[in-house]
């Protein structure tokens, strides 16, 4: 039975136009074009950042402290739960899938404050840089991760991004 196998990658890469080895993948109907994306199928930064309304680009401190307060209230009542349930139900193997589901739900919460503390690295939570660099510096804190040293690094991290060679 002729599974569309073809040995020859490129051959393959001729035909489905992919820039990937494509050896060993039977091909469908569509002849592999599923798989054939070249760097022009992608859009360009520009002309995603041009349908992004321009108030999407400016920090509003007003709305970033408001997310703050709802992060660390929605933590703190989240950590003040599992400090009651631990006096309440205790830990064992009886209650590991609770404390599974708690685990889940308040690292989900609290992610909203490294979301924060990203933010306030990148220079996106305010104009005011030392409002910005205040509140990162005690985020980052709490989470155990230096906030200076860690700004210097991620910001070495997006110079390269997408560099693949690199």
């Amino acid at each position: 039975a002729d599974l569309g196998i073809v040995s020859d990658s490129t051959q393959q890469e001729t035909e489905s136009g992919a820039m990937m080895d494509l050896s060993g993948i039977a091909f469908s109907g569509l002849k592999g074009k599923a798989l054939s994306i070249q760097a022009e199928d992608f859009p360009k930064s520009k002309d995603i950042k041009a349908i992004i309304p321009a108030d999407c680009f400016e920090p509003d401190t007003a709305t970033s402290l408001g997310y703050l307060s709802v992060s660390a209230v929605g933590t703190a009542l989240c950590t003040a739960f599992g400090i009651g349930m631990l006096g309440t139900i205790g830990t064992g193997i009886f209650t590991l899938p609770i404390w599974t589901a708690y685990s889940a739900v308040t690292g989900t919460v609290a992610m909203g404050l490294w979301v924060l503390a990203h933010e306030c690295g990148h220079g996106a939570f305010s104009k005011d840089r030392k409002l910005q660099d205040a509140i990162g510096f005690i985020i980052h804190s709490c989470l155990l991760v230096p906030y200076y040293s860690w700004q210097r690094s991620h910001a070495v991290h997006h110079q390269y991004t997408n560099h693949m060679e690199l």
